[in-house]
């Protein structure tokens, strides 16, 4: 089975300046794919591409197999997005901005399944709100209903924490797996949050200036044996000097305050924490670091 997406080569300027230069990727079906980079890297330039409001220099882009230039239709009526900031009619409530969202996709939802699909998304009980009166959050979980509206197979959210706080971020990561395990919808995540996407994500890709990076799967990207260690203390000097006096000396990677970080893998973590105990300095915790911020920082360092 080909992937449900697939770009290949994928190449656009505008004027002088090369957003794209050669990006190709591909997502299969009902995965959550991360789709990640720094700022300017060219991300929202390849998702306004695949839903084709803009067009590429050269390159091509697949859907189940054939050039979306061929079933435009088919493949836009089987995707749902939410391109940056969400925005409705202000004046409008919830309840009629997602009934003209559906419109737009030919459909015409009855007062119940647009109940429905606001009570999916976190809004029950908020339907007869005006737009202009909505949090940040509940825009977003608006936009997040208007891309689920008309059932299609894709989802395509760029940024979609923007504005969010704590609480938001875990409803909406919540949101997305359910769309994953219950609706059995294929996901395309764009987001600078390192942290909540690592933790939902089955394969992604971090590309960089417009080209790709490393592209794999969560386990291959960021579940490899080595890991890197941070243990906080209250002596890091002395800390520091019975480490060097150790069998980890060359594992010493940086100090900084009272944090010293050690290379490891996951098979010597065990052993690791039991040795560092018996230094007998104080320990304040001893964590592993979040794989994915060193992975990107290191593929776009330079």
């Amino acid at each position: 089975m080909p992937p449900i997406i697939e770009i290949k080569n994928l190449h656009k300027a505008f004027k002088k300046f090369k957003a794209l230069n050669g990006i190709s990727l591909s997502v299969n079906e009902g995965e959550i794919f991360g789709f990640l980079g720094c700022n300017g890297a060219g991300k929202s330039t390849t998702i306004r591409c695949l839903l084709t409001l803009i067009k590429p220099d050269s390159g091509e882009i697949l859907f189940k197999g054939k050039n979306i230039n061929e079933c435009r239709s088919e493949f836009l009526s089987s995707v749902g997005c939410i391109v940056e900031k969400p925005d409705f009619y202000k004046a409008m409530s919830l309840e009629t901005n997602l009934k003209l969202s559906a419109m737009l996709y030919g459909k015409n939802p009855n007062q119940e399944e647009i109940y429905a699909c606001l009570d999916l998304v976190g809004l029950k009980g908020k339907e007869k709100v005006k737009f202009k009166a909505c949090s940040q959050g509940m825009k977003q979980r608006l936009g997040m209903a208007a891309a689920l509206i008309h059932n299609p197979e894709i989802i395509i959210l760029d940024e979609p924490s923007n504005g969010l706080d704590p609480r938001g971020m875990i409803e909406l990561r919540n949101l997305i797996l359910k769309m994953k395990n219950e609706l059995k919808k294929t996901i395309i995540i764009s987001s600078h949050i390192l942290s909540e996407v690592e933790r939902i994500v089955d394969s992604m890709i971090i590309i960089d200036r417009g080209v790709n990076v490393i592209q794999g799967s969560a386990d291959e990207l960021l579940h490899g044996s080595e890991v890197m260690v941070n243990i906080e203390t209250t002596e890091p000097a002395k800390l520091i000097e019975k480490i060097k006096q150790s069998s980890y000396a060359s594992d010493i990677e940086s100090q900084a305050e009272n944090l010293v970080t050690l290379k490891s893998t996951m098979k010597a973590i065990p052993q690791l924490h039991k040795d560092i105990i018996l230094m007998d300095e104080p320990i304040i915790s001893f964590y592993t670091r979040k794989k994915l911020e060193d992975l990107f920082l290191k593929l776009t360092e330079n």
